[in-house]
C-alpha cells in the first residue's frame, strides 16, 4: 500500500513538472495580449471555475475552521500572487529559456528549508543527486548564449519567485496533512484572485473589454488555468503530502527538459546531442534523489 502511495505521489510530480514545463510556452504566447497581472487573473477564475464543481462532484467538500483561513490566506500570498507575479515578469524581461532554468534551482534550496522545518534528512547522495540533475538541466541551455537582453531585472526577479516558491513548499507541508488537495487548491486561488482583483479591474478588464477574440490568446490562457494552475497544483499537494518536500521538489529539474523538448515542436528548435545528454543527467539525478530517499525508509 505504502509502494502504491509513492508511486502515485512520483507520478503526481512528473505530471506537474510536465505542466508547468509547458507552461513558459503558453505564458508566452499570451503576454502578446496581455498584461502579467491580467493573465493571472484570468487563469485563476478559469481555474477554480472547473475546481469547485469537480469538487462537488466528489464530495470532496470540507469545512475550514477560522483559524485555518489566516494560514490558507497566507498560502495564497505566496501562491499564486507573489510567486506568479515574480514568475510572469520574468518571462517577460528575458527568455522562456533562461526563466525554466532559475526556477529549477528550487530543488537545491528545498532540502535546506525542509530541515530546517521538518527536520527533513539531508543525507549526502540526496544533495548530490539534486546537483547532477541542475549540472544536467545547465547542459541543455547553455549550449547557446542565455539572453540577459533588458538587465539583470528579470534574473532577479525570477530568484525572487524562486525563494517565494519554497516558502510555500514549507507552508503547503504544514497545511497537506489537514487538508485534502482540493480545499487547499481552492482556497488558495480563492485569495490569490481578490489579491489580484484590483490590479485586473484597474488594467486588465479595460484591455479584456476591447481586445479581439481570437483563439490565439484563448487557448493558450485557458491551458494555462487547466494544467498549468488547476491540474499541476492539485497533483503538486498531493505529492507534497505523500513524499515530502525535497522529492516533490526534486521533479522541478524536469521543467527545463519539458520546456526544451516543447520548443522543439512548437517552435522546432533543434534538440542537440549536449542537450540529449543534459536530459539523461537530469533523470540519472532525480533518480538517486529518490532512491536515497527510498533506502532511507
Amino acid at each position: 500500500m505504502k509502494k502504491t502511495q509513492n508511486l502515485k505521489a512520483q507520478i503526481a510530480a512528473f505530471l506537474t513538472a510536465l505542466f508547468w514545463g509547458y507552461s513558459f510556452t503558453w505564458t508566452t504566447e499570451v503576454l502578446e495580449f496581455f498584461n502579467p497581472m491580467s493573465i493571472i487573473f484570468m487563469r485563476l477564475v478559469i481555474a477554480l471555475s472547473l475546481m469547485i464543481p469537480i469538487m462537488l462532484a466528489l464530495k470532496m467538500r470540507e469545512k475550514v475552521k477560522w483559524k485555518s483561513l489566516w494560514q490558507l490566506a497566507l498560502l495564497g500570498f505566496f501562491q499564486p500572487f507573489l510567486y506568479f507575479i515574480f514568475e510572469t515578469y520574468g518571462v517577460k524581461l528575458t527568455s522562456s529559456t533562461l526563466s525554466s532554468v532559475i526556477i529549477s534551482t528550487i530543488p537545491l534550496l528545498v532540502p535546506v528549508g525542509a530541515f530546517l522545518a521538518f527536520k527533513e534528512r539531508l543525507t549526502a547522495l540526496n544533495l548530490t543527486g539534486i546537483i547532477i540533475s541542475f549540472s544536467g538541466v545547465t547542459l541543455i541551455v547553455l549550449e547557446r548564449r542565455l539572453d540577459f537582453e533588458g538587465g539583470y531585472w528579470g534574473v532577479i526577479i525570477l530568484f525572487m519567485a524562486v525563494v517565494t516558491a519554497i516558502i510555500y513548499m514549507i507552508l503547503l507541508r504544514k497545511l497537506a496533512g489537514s487538508h485534502n488537495v482540493f480545499t487547499i487548491n481552492i482556497y488558495q486561488n480563492i485569495f490569490g484572485m481578490f489579491y489580484f482583483l484590483p490590479f485586473f479591474i484597474r488594467d486588465g478588464l479595460p484591455t479584456l473589454l476591447q481586445i479581439e477574440f481570437s483563439t490565439d490568446w484563448l487557448i493558450p490562457l485557458v491551458a494555462l488555468a487547466i494544467f498549468g494552475s488547476a491540474a499541476a497544483f492539485i497533483l503538486f499537494t498531493y505529492a507534497i503530502g505523500k513524499i515530502g518536500a525535497t522529492r516533490a521538489a526534486a521533479y522541478n529539474n524536469l521543467v527545463p527538459v519539458v520546456t526544451a523538448v516543447a520548443a522543439y515542436f512548437k517552435f522546432a528548435e533543434d534538440i542537440s546531442f549536449q542537450k540529449m545528454a543534459g536530459i539523461g543527467i537530469v533523470l540519472a539525478g532525480l533518480f538517486l534523489v529518490q532512491r536515497q530517499k527510498e533506502l532511507n525508509h
